[in-house]
């Protein structure tokens, strides 16, 4: 509860991410008090074994799914950064070759 009202992540998604692994910790622990002498029967225990490895494996797809989501997003950042630099390259040299040939214009000028 004091983590929601601080807010120390900026975006919905982490601070998703970061809720999501915190309960799923916690609903892990309580499974695993699950796995004593707690409850006896052998059958109830074997179901909450796969209730167990579900949610590692939930929280295993959450997580890969939220890094492949931020590589992705680097990549696209990437590549805009790319376009944006060629462009500005090419408005760059336009801009360098017009001033070459003012120059070249003044001197022409000058020495006639």
């Amino acid at each position: 509860m004091f983590y929601g009202s601080v807010k120390p992540h900026i975006t919905f998604r982490k601070r998703f991410i970061e809720f999501f692994n915190e309960y799923m910790i916690l609903f892990i622990s309580l499974h695993m008090l699950c796995f004593t002498n707690f409850i006896s029967d052998n059958m109830i225990v074997f179901v909450i074994g796969y209730q167990f490895t579900a949610m590692f494996g939930l929280v295993f797809i959450v997580n890969i799914g939220n890094m492949i989501f931020n590589n992705i997003l680097k990549f696209k950042v990437k590549q805009k950064k790319k376009r944006v630099q060629k462009a500005y390259e090419v408005r760059f040299n336009t801009h360098l070759e017009m001033i070459n040939k003012l120059k070249e214009e003044k001197e022409m000028a000058y020495s006639e």
